[in-house]
């Protein structure tokens, strides 16, 4: 009798033990599709092409939506492109490589991420890309600036395009990257070369 009521306890506490193991399984399961559907990245940006007058104030929008809000900051990470140039980089702070555009850091939580272009010039014509990363998400949008100067006539200009359409968010990201540290090198080049010519002169 003792034997077949150890024998019962055993199964019970066995049975207790698979049923413990299946609630924490379940627990855990349910935390990672919870993290999962909080990491859900939506963003939208403006319909292109954006068209614009010189002179004009231009917001390039770029709004991002989570599953669970708010933003949170130290998980977001935004950058923006011109023509292969960083313009505004946001990674737990926002740095302005351009000081000709803006991006507002408050309006970063509310999932603003929108690029403000005061006073337009013409060079400013161009495709931009805004890229954003969130936890285990990340995007990227491209709109289309198109500048008129009524004062001049309009010659069609036809840009380059390093990659073709539908290539990775991550490859034209270092696309983008590698000619923006190319456009740097040039200009130290640049720099250099005055130098040099300056210093032969003077001989």
């Amino acid at each position: 009798n003792n034997e077949k009521q150890t024998q019962i306890q055993y199964k019970k506490v066995r049975r207790g033990m698979r049923e413990m193991a299946a609630r924490a399984i379940f627990a855990v399961f349910s935390f990672l599709l919870i993290r999962d559907s909080a990491s859900k990245l939506h963003v939208t940006v403006s319909e292109s092409p954006v068209k614009a007058n010189v002179g004009d104030d231009v917001i390039l929008t770029c709004h991002l939506r989570v599953d669970q809000p708010p933003v949170d900051k130290n998980q977001l990470m935004i950058q923006w492109f011109h023509r292969g140039k960083m313009l505004v980089e946001y990674d737990d702070k926002l740095v302005i490589r351009d000081p000709e555009v803006h991006v507002s850091e408050e309006e970063l939580q509310k999932g603003n991420a929108s690029l403000f272009i005061p006073n337009i010039k013409d060079k400013r014509a161009g495709n931009y890309r805004c890229y954003v990363y969130y936890t285990s998400g990340s995007s990227m949008k491209e709109i289309v600036l198109e500048v008129e100067d009524p004062t001049k006539v309009q010659e069609e200009t036809a840009e380059h395009e390093v990659c073709p359409k539908g290539s990775s968010p991550l490859v034209l990201n270092k696309v983008d990257e590698v000619m923006s540290d190319f456009s740097k090198i040039r200009g130290k080049l640049k720099s250099l070369t005055h130098d040099v010519q300056k210093c032969l002169c003077s001989q």
